[in-house]
């Protein structure tokens, strides 16, 4: 279940950020070649501090500093719109996506 991921430790933390990491090497590359508007130097940024917000989570819940979340949640979210909008800017600008 996926609220037992927590109790298994470290190891499935650091599992998680791995695949988080090699996804965010090879999402930003990709997404330029889907909508020119849409630059890599972004895509890198907003990624990578995504991994970095989720990490924290993730380890402060892992201590049982739950406080953690109710701090970084609202960046993630605030990040997420924020992609998100990015993203729609891309589409909107570019009239071969109508």
């Amino acid at each position: 279940m996926w609220n037992e991921a927590p109790r298994a430790g470290p190891p499935c933390v650091k599992a998680l950020i791995g695949s988080g990491k090699k996804t965010a090497a090879e999402s930003p590359g990709f997404s330029p070649q889907l909508n020119p508007f849409w630059k890599q130097p972004e895509w890198n940024a907003m990624i990578a501090h995504q991994i970095q917000l989720l990490t924290t989570i993730a380890q402060g819940t892992l201590e049982g500093q739950y406080a953690v979340f109710t701090t970084t949640a609202p960046l993630c979210q605030r990040l997420a719109v924020e992609m998100a909008e990015y993203m729609a800017a891309g589409v909107i600008a570019d009239p071969s996506f109508a």
